[in-house]
């Protein structure tokens, strides 16, 4: 041990490998067997180096196009997932059209199907008179009996008209 720091290394059984770690750091069988390929006696440091930074920049480069693979993934189902929620909207766009349309189909079959109230004003020469005998005789209202009793009757032979009309047999 003396001088030179010492590595601690566990080995661990991962179901059927075994798996080397160095101060908590995992390592895989075959990153280990690697590794200690790279450390023959024979090599020269310099060209053990080399050969070294090689396969590092040779593992880059398989992690960038990992990464890039996974990045162009990623961009595939965003764009995939857009062009979905587009389809959704308009899909909804339509139906909510088509209700719409149906909506006011619907009601104007409906309004075609039933009679509009006209709102003719009845005995309108009549109600006249009686307010203006109103006015006039604001202190003595009984001077107006023959306006009221004749506007009264008008309204009453004007409902009896309009319930003989709308009556189903017409009588």
């Amino acid at each position: 041990m003396g001088n030179s720091g010492s590595n601690e290394v566990t080995i661990e059984k991962d179901g059927d490998q075994f798996i080397e770690t160095a101060e908590g750091v995992q390592l895989s069988t075959s990153l280990v067997q690697k590794m200690s390929s790279n450390k023959m006696p024979n090599e020269s440091g310099h060209n053990s180096k080399i050969k070294q930074e090689k396969e590092v920049s040779k593992l880059l480069e398989e992690y960038q196009s990992i990464i890039d693979e996974r990045e162009k993934q990623l961009t595939d189902l965003s764009q995939k997932w857009k062009n979905d929620l587009e389809q959704e909207k308009e899909k909804h766009k339509t139906f909510c059209d088509q209700s719409y349309e149906e909506f006011q189909r619907s009601a104007h079959e409906t309004e075609s199907k039933f009679k509009k109230p006209t709102l003719k004003p009845v005995c309108e020469t009549l109600q006249q008179q009686l307010i203006d005998c109103y006015k006039n005789n604001s202190k003595q209202v009984l001077n107006c009996s023959t306006a009221l009793k004749d506007f009264t009757q008008c309204v009453n032979k004007a409902k009896s008209s309009l319930l003989c009309e709308n009556s189903p047999d017409g009588a």
